[in-house]
């Protein structure tokens, strides 16, 4: 178990970093300078690559605890996951246009 602490302590670790050196900040930055403030589009994208950053690598350790390959989670879970956060944005957008 502690390989799998250290995996999951590190994993936090480095996020901290990204926001600490303000390497998420520029990233924030530079989104909305290239979708010239459109806060869905900004909002979308960050929420498609904040998984990759740190969820991806916590299911993966925990997967690892509970003995399943990361092809069968992508596989039987992606698409729910993917379909929650495309509702979300979708009825995000929907409430704010009326």
């Amino acid at each position: 178990m502690k390989i799998r602490h250290s995996i999951l302590y590190g994993i936090l670790f480095a996020v901290g970093a990204l926001g600490q050196t303000g390497t998420l900040s520029q990233l924030g930055e530079h989104l909305n300078d290239t979708f010239h403030g459109d806060v869905y589009a900004v909002n979308g994208i960050i929420g498609i690559l904040s998984p990759v950053v740190d969820n991806v690598p916590l299911v993966a350790s925990a997967m690892g605890m509970e003995h399943i390959s990361f092809g069968w989670y992508l596989r039987h879970f992606s698409w729910l996951a993917l379909t929650g956060y495309l509702a979300g944005m979708a009825v995000f957008a929907l409430q704010n246009s009326l």
